[in-house]
């Protein structure tokens, strides 16, 4: 797992991360099999993605979340 981590602060009601069913205060480790050290480097993964594939587990995009 990767030493840094974003935190999930927010989820919009039907939105990519509630759709991938994040929750507030959960801690992304890992996206499209890269590290997520930081917001920007999240912004960064999620923009090819956001709207044309479901952010999914299970689609291979989260690598690695820990519950807040």
């Amino acid at each position: 797992r990767a030493a840094s981590a974003v935190e999930i602060m927010t989820v919009e009601p039907a939105g990519p991360a509630d759709r991938a069913g994040l929750e507030t205060g959960d801690l992304l480790y890992g996206l499209e099999d890269q590290d997520v050290a930081s917001p920007d480097d999240l912004h960064r993964l999620l923009a090819p993605i956001a709207g044309n594939d479901a952010l999914t587990p299970a689609g291979g995009h989260i690598n690695t979340v820990q519950r807040g």
